[in-house]
């Protein structure tokens, strides 16, 4: 097949981004439906609302592939938005899943609503900026990288409902490593010429979704003994 005129490399990295992406994130609940179940303690259901901020990330994740999906089949500022919007939101979920866990779930419960917003806030306020011509990512990254900073902070000083703080710890770590192959983009592809950057940083984010749903199968209430 003949190569257009004018075609890039950008050009070419924009294609297999979309590619890769909707590969990627359509892989990983293919991979998942083949794993064998898992036993679970059925202590772990006998708090739904403690759930809810999972349920928010979880749910933050899937729509993370739909919109990333949607930014890369017509890469843009508007269409960003909704690629930024829902990772926004899942890191704010798994911080405030974190809260649940080990300060209380009256706590992260009040606290999941504003969370939520300051995620939406964070990428509303950077596409606000951005149509100024300042594109300020202050918010953005704080929504980001607190979180990263947070959680494994909490999951050390403070005691557990359950065990598995391992899964959620490994989660953060992939999490944040998976924006390592994002800063080197276009020097991942250029080498490879098969992988971007960008679509390891989606399979590293799926990696720590999976790491999460392990957690949660496996995990038992820590029963605290008093003399």
């Amino acid at each position: 097949m003949s190569t257009p005129v004018g075609y890039t490399l950008a050009d070419e990295m924009t294609r297999r981004h979309a590619i890769g992406t909707i590969r990627g994130r359509a892989a990983a609940p293919v991979v998942a439906a083949l794993v064998p179940s898992l036993p679970q303690d059925p202590a772990n259901h006998s708090q739904e609302p403690a759930g809810r901020p999972y349920a928010v990330f979880f749910g933050g994740l899937l729509l993370t592939g739909v919109g990333s999906a949607y930014y890369h089949w017509g890469p843009g500022n508007p269409r960003l938005a909704w690629d930024r919007l829902p990772l926004a939101i899942t890191i704010m979920g798994l911080l405030d899943a974190v809260v649940a866990e080990r300060i209380g779930v009256r706590a992260a419960l009040r606290l999941l609503g504003p969370l939520v917003a300051i995620a939406a806030l964070s990428v509303v306020y950077w596409a606000w900026t951005e149509q100024r011509g300042d594109g300020d990512l202050r918010l953005y990254a704080l929504v980001q990288f607190f979180p990263l900073a947070a959680i494994p902070l909490m999951l050390w000083w403070l005691p557990p409902r359950y065990t598995g703080a391992v899964g959620l710890l490994a989660a953060a770590a992939v999490y944040a490593l998976a924006k390592v192959p994002e800063l080197a983009d276009a020097a991942i592809f250029s080498g490879t010429r098969v992988v971007s950057g960008h679509t390891l940083k989606h399979l590293l984010a799926a990696l720590a979704g999976y790491a999460v749903l392990l957690m949660l199968e496996r995990r038992r209430a820590v029963v605290t003994r008093t003399s």
